[in-house]
């Protein structure tokens, strides 16, 4: 079966602003059976050839730095780290560059709370992961993703970082192919901080709030194999939390045991923990918008034709 697949860009607004547009040239060209990624100029797509429709959705929640938005949870000892092998994985898109943004942090530097965060460094131009084996910063390795370069605005971006206690070492991975490492060979303290979505803390007060989207946070008791990580990838269209809880080693989240995931795809309120019972308390009404791939392909015609829309 052959099938022809033609991309109309089309802008909704979401959540109080129009979505970006996605300039896609058309494109014409033969569509194997079952499920083809394809990429056309300006846009990764899923098509479905000959079913009559085919979707890949995700959400993701919208940050806004000067209204101090972020979701939180008080520390446990299924949040917190130590010296044992954890990861992180998760997509952000930047609104801005011009300030210290935070996607996910355990980390209070007023009180000697360090311990993790995932954050955008202005003074740098670059995706950071910075690690306290002790609270304090003389024990801080920060591993800045120089492979990567300065990231733009209005670009999702997956970021996959990893402690790995075996080895001493930090590392974090953009996209599956841009990836940097660092000596750390003092662990990662177990902080008292709260668990943040879009902040850090010092003093206890939330800081270096993030100023854009963040969707689809995993946090694993373990370090990620290269093919585990590709799956979370997947090309640049992520994963869904169903589709991580069906994948035989990444998520059995029935047992609650090696992994949180929050999607970050509720409309409002409160984001939902799918695994541990983490939900994390919303804090100045954070937003909601598409995620990394929210995209229908439609065969209403039943000719194999697919048009591309909600995106």
């Amino acid at each position: 079966m052959a099938g022809t697949l033609i991309a109309r860009p089309v802008a909704r607004k979401v959540a109080g602003r129009v979505a970006r547009k996605v300039t896609a040239a058309p494109f014409s060209g033969a569509v194997s059976a079952g499920s083809s990624p394809l990429l056309i100029p300006g846009l990764m797509s899923w098509f479905k050839a000959g079913a009559a429709d085919a979707a890949k959705t995700m959400g993701s929640r919208d940050f806004t730095a000067s209204s101090s938005m972020q979701l939180d949870h008080a520390d446990n000892a299924s949040l917190s780290r130590g010296d044992f092998d954890w990861s992180i994985s998760l997509w952000v898109i930047l609104d801005s560059t011009t300030g210290n943004y935070t996607f996910a942090s355990q980390h209070d530097p007023g009180i000697n709370q360090r311990s993790w965060t995932v954050w955008y460094q202005t003074s740098l131009s670059r995706f950071v992961f910075t690690v306290s084996g002790d609270g304090t910063s003389s024990t801080l390795t920060s591993l800045a993703a120089d492979s990567l370069g300065a990231p733009a605005t209005d670009i999702w971006y997956h970021i996959y970082a990893e402690h790995d206690a075996s080895a001493n070492q930090l590392l974090i991975r953009v996209n599956d192919t841009h990836q940097d490492t660092a000596s750390h060979t003092s662990g990662t303290h177990n902080s008292t901080a709260d668990f943040s979505v879009g902040s850090i803390r010092v003093s206890g007060t939330p800081a270096d709030y993030m100023d854009g989207r963040i969707s689809g946070v995993g946090l694993w008791d373990r370090v990620l194999t290269a093919a585990e990580r590709t799956y979370m990838y997947n090309s640049g269209l992520g994963r869904s939390a169903s589709e991580v809880n069906s994948h035989a080693s990444l998520g059995n989240f029935g047992s609650g045991t090696s992994v949180d995931f929050w999607a970050l795809n509720e409309a409002s309120g409160n984001a939902i923990s799918v695994t541990r019972n983490n939900n994390l308390t919303d804090n100045n009404t954070v937003g909601s918008a598409d995620g990394p791939a929210t995209v229908n392909a439609a065969d209403s015609a039943g000719d194999n034709t697919g048009t591309l829309t909600d995106f």
